[in-house]
Order: C-alpha cells, then structure tokens, then sequence
C-alpha cells in the first residue's frame, strides 16, 4: 500500500480460505488465472477466471486484472468468465498495459 492505495497480486496459486482476507479491499488485484473452468485441473496450481472473479467480488476489490492465462486458454474468454463472478471493473493483462491507482 502506497499513499493509502493498495495493488494486491496472486502468484500461481490455488484457492485457500486466507486469500480473500490477502486481497480484501485492494483498490487493484491482478490475479493470476492460469486454469479454465471446464479443464481437468489438479489442485493448488493455479486459479480459474471464476475463482478470480471470486475473489475479486468476496474480497471487495475496486478493480480486477486477470492475468497469467496459459496460452493454450483462449483469454478473452478467461476474461469473460472473470467477469460474469465479478460485477466491478475488469480487464485483461496485455504486454505493455498500465493501470492507475
């Protein structure tokens, strides 16, 4: 936290009980979701694009950055999923993108 702003990240990650209280009331979290919903996924490597928007909407963030989709995963689409668990403001990570707290 900074001048009373707060950047919360996930690294690769799978879901735990504490993370929501890590990011709670981040003005921005740039949360990793390296796994699709419909994947066979094994457990505590990374999270999903709902789980981040989970995340995001139980931890109350003011903005969400999905990021470190696998490239085998179409992002759009990681994005999109992000979006239907969280209400708020979402983007996807793109090389060279900047976000203001």
């Amino acid at each position: 936290a900074a001048a009373g702003r707060a950047l919360v990240y996930t690294s690769d990650t799978g879901w735990f009980a504490d993370l929501v209280g890590f990011a709670r009331d981040a003005d921005l979290l740039l949360a990793e979701a390296g796994f699709a919903d419909d994947a066979d996924n094994p457990p505590g490597v990374h999270l999903t694009a709902t789980e981040a928007g989970d995340l995001a909407r139980d931890a109350d963030v003011g903005r969400l950055v999905v990021t470190h989709v696998a490239p085998w995963h179409d992002a759009q689409r990681q994005h999109d999923a992000a979006r239907v668990a969280f209400a708020g403001p979402t983007d996807l990570a793109r090389p060279g993108s900047t976000f203001r707290l």
